[in-house]
């Protein structure tokens, strides 16, 4: 089954945002060591988004195809994450924990998904499993009002999947 995300964006990007983000799980698993364990138990999920959504800053991103702008949000615009672009697409990384609720996508939403035009708002989220390794990536897609129409997995570990069955 082809994946609707390739009419987005090329195969050879998602490759490279699966390495990016298992690459990123990998060093904050090595950097966790560093923490206490009491302290980081409600803090990690941060932590980790932050690792990965940092692989995606103007700075760092080097996606053919893919472009990086900073976009600010939350109260007095004080949080920020990257927003990715291609030509077919603009679209957000989170974490499973993350709300997609928020006032950005639902911005984002009313300005490039009111009809069947590109580019398209969608969010992909990660998790991960308990030992900190990329679990699965999946790709949200969205209304005009920010509803969840469609949520496609992209990635999910091969390892965790032979559990499960």
């Amino acid at each position: 089954m082809e994946l609707e995300l390739l009419k987005y964006i090329t195969q050879s990007q998602i490759d490279c945002i699966i390495s990016k983000i298992k690459e990123r799980c990998n060093k904050f698993r090595d950097f966790d060591d560093l923490f206490y364990e009491p302290y980081s138990k409600m803090r990690k999920k941060h932590s980790l988004t932050l690792a990965v959504i940092s692989a995606f800053s103007p700075r760092d991103l080097d996606i053919e195809g893919l472009s990086c702008e900073d976009v600010n949000y939350g109260i007095n615009d004080k949080m920020s994450q990257p927003e990715l672009r291609s030509k077919n697409a603009i679209f957000h990384i989170y974490s499973d924990s993350a709300d997609l609720k928020n006032k950005l996508i639902k911005s984002r939403c009313e300005e490039y998904n009111m009809n069947d035009e590109t580019p398209i708002f969608f969010a992909m989220q990660f998790s991960v499993n308990g030992n900190g390794y990329l679990k699965e990536l999946y790709v949200h897609y969205f209304d005009n009002k920010a509803q969840v129409v469609k949520t496609e997995i992209v990635w999910k570990n091969n390892i965790e999947m032979r559990k499960s069955a």
